[in-house]
């Protein structure tokens, strides 16, 4: 394992009495690490969970990492590895297998048990979603009449098509503990509306709250909280119990809600006072102004392009990809009392940046030539 320790924000004045004041010092600790591969030349995390297993693919062939154990082969299911599409807490695996010149199905791998083929809805491609702590998953695929189609599935139901709700095409990307799912659909006159199913009741957040939620609804946690974006005023929006909060901006005309956590922080970005600039933000800010919850601008230090947001966890760690004003492409971590840390990356990022429950952050590289996987822990 590797460390860097850095100082910032140190303040220490001499006074000629030999008496010194010393400001606040917040000082961190950044340690990495690279991921080992199966023996060969690469490896590339997909997805991560809360108690520190990672999931990917090295040297043609899925695997399993924790710390205590290590590299684990997951093999291939008919000699051929599967796309991963998530990972809960108990180690289940969800994803897709493509082989040549036949339909892709979904799959599951559980420890003790392997490979499950499970099929898909009767057309030629089906594509995984999230992955509840029960076992229950979402996703889309198409039907035997070429028609796109939500889905939900459960080792005691099997395959549950959710159909269209009357609409042209559906599609499910989130379910949480409960089994709320968070999906979309695209009406008969071709309007774009979110949804939260369950257990055959359906809420169209289109129609059914205040202010409609744009088809892009971002996110939903354990309690049925939604980030998403108003279709009305292309704000950034919190959607709670049939109602909605607008986040506002960072002084420019919209802003787009991209994640929520347990404690109902959001994170997405917004348009700043300086047309076409675009910040990260996170809110609500700990500090209220004049008893109104605000953003917290997250580029508001400066020295980056672009930022965008790709991970929040239940402490209100934000991390994601970025690229500094030289050009340089890397990716960041951001906690309220430490601000923006640049990962100080050797080589470009590939794909989102991730992140844990434990602000372990997860970043795939190709280091000449090469995928390699490191794993960056913050020590405040």
């Amino acid at each position: 394992m590797n460390r860097r320790v850095l100082l910032v924000g140190s303040l220490v004045l001499a006074l000629c009495v030999a008496i010194f004041f010393a400001g606040p010092v917040w000082s961190y600790e950044v340690t990495w690490e690279e991921l080992p591969t199966l023996g060969g030349g690469y490896t590339f995390v997909t997805c991560v969970n809360d108690i520190g297993q990672m999931a990917g693919i090295s040297d043609s062939s899925n695997f399993l990492w924790h710390a205590d154990t290590g590299m684990i082969d997951l093999g291939t299911l008919d000699g051929t590895p599967f796309d991963i599409g998530a990972m809960n807490n108990s180690g289940m695996i969800n994803g897709r297998i493509e082989p040549p010149e036949v339909p892709s199905r979904l799959v599951l791998w559980q420890e003790g048990v392997g490979y499950t083929d499970l099929g898909n809805l009767g057309g030629s491609f089906i594509v995984p979603g999230c992955l509840n702590d029960a076992g229950q998953m979402v996703g889309y695929g198409e039907t035997a009449t070429g028609e796109i189609h939500a889905y939900t599935w459960q080792a005691d139901t099997g395959m549950i098509d959710l159909g269209t709700f009357g609409g042209l095409e559906s599609g499910a990307g989130g379910i949480n503990k409960s089994g709320q799912i968070l999906g979309s659909y695209v009406t008969a006159s071709g309007e774009g509306h979110s949804f939260v199913w369950k257990k055959g009741k359906l809420t169209d957040l289109g129609i059914a709250t205040d202010k409609a939620i744009a088809i892009g609804a971002g996110d939903m946690n354990d309690t049925g909280r939604i980030a998403g974006t108003s279709q009305d005023y292309f704000h950034a929006i919190l959607w709670k119990n049939g109602k909605t909060t607008d986040l506002g901006t960072l002084g420019g005309a919209f802003s787009v809600g991209l994640y929520i956590n347990e404690a109902e922080q959001v994170v997405g970005y917004s348009e700043t006072a300086e047309e076409g600039i675009v910040h990260p933000f996170l809110w609500p800010a700990k500090k209220k102004i004049d008893g109104t919850q605000t953003m917290i601008d997250l580029g508001s230090a400066g020295g980056y392009s672009y930022l965008f947001p790709t991970a929040l966890n239940n402490m209100g760690q934000v991390a994601g990809n970025a690229t500094t004003v030289s050009g340089v492409d890397t990716a960041f971590f951001w906690q309220e009392d430490l601000g923006m840390i640049d990962l100080d990356l050797e080589a470009p990022p590939l794909g989102p940046v991730l992140m844990n429950e434990y602000g372990q952050v997860v970043v795939n590289v190709n280091f000449d030539g090469i995928l390699r996987t490191f794993i960056f822990t913050i020590i405040p």
